[in-house]
């Protein structure tokens, strides 16, 4: 039997903070993307991001003002939370060192 990566959790640090992602399984990660959707089928990304800060960034408790802050951050760390929504991301001990 496979192995299930639903909840499955890395860290990764950027710019000195460490940040820690959860696959929150492939349903969960499909409905995701379907509550981000507009009536064309186009991504919203304030919405899309929102659920990227709420349901995949664990730790810290990252927000809209949060990313004001740390704004050099914000896209490696949304790039890494949506490519875990996507199912990529590192499957190893040594995620610092995992492409991304």
């Amino acid at each position: 039997m496979a192995k299930s990566f639903k909840g499955y959790q890395f860290t990764k640090e950027i710019n000195g903070t460490k940040y820690t992602f959860k696959y929150p399984g492939r349903r969960r990660a499909s409905e995701i993307t379907d509550d981000c959707k507009d009536n064309n089928g186009n991504i919203v990304m304030k919405d899309f991001y929102q659920k990227l800060y709420d349901e995949v960034i664990v730790d810290p408790k990252v927000s809209f003002d949060y990313f004001d802050e740390f704004i050099d951050d914000h896209d490696e760390v949304a790039k890494i939370a949506a490519n875990c929504v996507g199912g990529r991301f590192p499957r190893n001990d040594d995620a610092d060192k995992a492409p991304v």
